[in-house]
């Protein structure tokens, strides 16, 4: 797919990653090497997502399991510690969970947030291939996962706050699905980035770069 950007006019994917240009993208990072964007505004995401319309969508949607799950590092929550008996997400239970040090996960969010919705159907007309939205709110001082590789590339928009990241070298080169081996959270190398992001920066990964 590294030809992927040579004949396609991709407005929405441009924004995205500017002010790195597609055809940049597409013949030196694509699914080649990990980019790290740092826009020094914070505001550059506010049109497609802030953090109190987060709090809406945890408050009024009347989620359900899994569409929002709790996510630690040692030992992640019980579902039925957050949920009402039919599935539906407790928010006041999520809340004090979130205080204690849990990362909230909203799976799939583009199917509940317009705004989302439309980010991926754009992203997809253009690039003609399948994006999804998965939202990650995670307290100071903690973290929701272990070191892992994902088989699928990603692009990583910090909308609000701060996190650190360390990325290590691929255990496996451009997996794909099913493709974890013995990914057991052992970095498999030392960091060869280490790198915070603001809000307003971006972070592509290819698939099978452990982080």
């Amino acid at each position: 797919m590294s030809s992927l950007g040579d004949d396609i006019i991709s407005p929405r994917f441009a924004r995205l990653i500017w002010p790195i240009a597609p055809e940049t993208f597409f013949s030196d990072v694509w699914e080649k090497q990990p980019l790290v964007v740092r826009r020094h505004d914070s505001n550059v995401y506010r049109d497609l997502l802030s953090i109190d319309e987060v709090d809406e969508a945890l408050t009024t949607l009347n989620l359900s399991y899994p569409e929002i799950r709790l996510a630690r590092v040692d030992q992640p929550p019980d579902p039925g510690d957050y949920t009402f008996p039919d599935g539906r997400i407790d928010p006041l239970a999520v809340t004090k969970l979130f205080r204690s040090g849990v990362t909230i996960v909203f799976d799939q969010i583009q199917r509940r947030l317009p705004s989302l919705a439309e980010l991926c159907r754009d992203l997809e007309s253009e690039l003609g291939i399948a994006f999804q939205t998965n939202l990650y709110v995670t307290p100071p001082h903690a973290g929701g996962f272990k070191g892992h590789y994902d088989t699928h590339d990603v692009f990583v928009l910090q909308i609000a706050g701060s996190k650190q990241w360390e990325l290590f070298e691929s255990l496996v080169e451009l997996p794909m699905p099913g493709q974890h081996g013995d990914d057991n959270g052992t970095p498999p190398s030392k960091a060869t980035h280490r790198f915070r992001l603001h809000a307003g920066d971006l972070v592509y990964l290819p698939r099978g770069i452990h982080h």
